[in-house]
């Protein structure tokens, strides 16, 4: 993805896991990871990877293919 791109679909991360009314680090730790991963991942500072993308969606419970439509 590029930039514009990776900073859009993290903005849609963070409206995401707003509206389930959850922290960085509550989401974070559903996911098994640290709470500077949900940061970047927001900010746009990641690529997240296939994997990533499948432990979010969970995380999110919510189904991949709705997930990658975030930030469109």
């Amino acid at each position: 993805m590029d930039k514009e791109r990776l900073q859009q679909f993290g903005e849609g991360i963070r409206q995401l896991r707003r509206s389930k009314n959850l922290t960085q680090a509550e989401l974070a730790s559903r996911m098994g990871r640290d709470q500077q991963s949900i940061q970047r991942l927001e900010s746009g500072r990641v690529n997240p990877t296939y994997l990533y993308l499948l432990e979010l969606a969970k995380s999110l419970e919510m189904d991949i293919s709705e997930l990658v439509a975030v930030g469109k």
